[in-house]
């Protein structure tokens, strides 16, 4: 199994720019072919730009017909050629939905369009991989804030809490 040359970023943590340009232009511009969604996503840390094969080589990006992408590490050696999808090390490894679709998602989920019927309606994915990806970044943004806690209030401010809050 190919390992990544790069520490791997959950989610990226703040896109300055996006103020100037607006979330829907940005969206626009990662999403208008496959080749610009890759490069973003490589930019911001959540795509490898350089493989390591276990047999030690660095991997080379090509061409493969059958990868998610079109496109896929391959190992130079002569004894080993091992190829890796581009999506190893990163959160969507495992998933067969093209890049430029989960993207999309990611925005429609950003903007707050998380019906499942909406994205259903727009995306033409089943409601059950609606469900497993609304998950998956709940969960991602779950561990977010709980390895990186915030105290509420602060100095000064009284924080009163209801203990009907709280579960058995």
């Amino acid at each position: 199994m190919a390992t990544p040359v790069f520490r791997p970023v959950m989610m990226p943590t703040s896109f300055p720019f996006v103020d100037e340009i607006g979330l829907k232009e940005l969206f626009l511009r990662i999403t208008i072919n496959r080749d610009n969604c890759i490069d973003w996503l490589r930019v911001h840390g959540l795509l490898a730009r350089g493989m390591r094969c276990k047999c030690g080589a660095n991997m080379s990006e090509g061409v493969f017909s059958k990868a998610h992408e079109g496109r896929g590490w391959r190992c130079p050696e002569k004894g080993c050629k091992k190829c890796a999808s581009l999506r190893v090390g990163s959160f969507f490894k495992g998933s067969n939905i093209p890049l430029t679709q989960l993207v999309v998602f990611l925005y429609f989920w950003a903007e707050g369009l998380q019906s499942t019927h909406f994205l259903t309606l727009n995306l033409k994915w089943s409601p059950n991989a609606i469900t497993d990806w609304k998950n998956f970044l709940r969960d991602i943004c779950a561990e977010k804030y709980l390895s990186n806690p915030e105290p509420i209030g602060g100095h000064g401010h009284i924080v009163e809490i209801d203990e009907s809050e709280f579960g058995k």
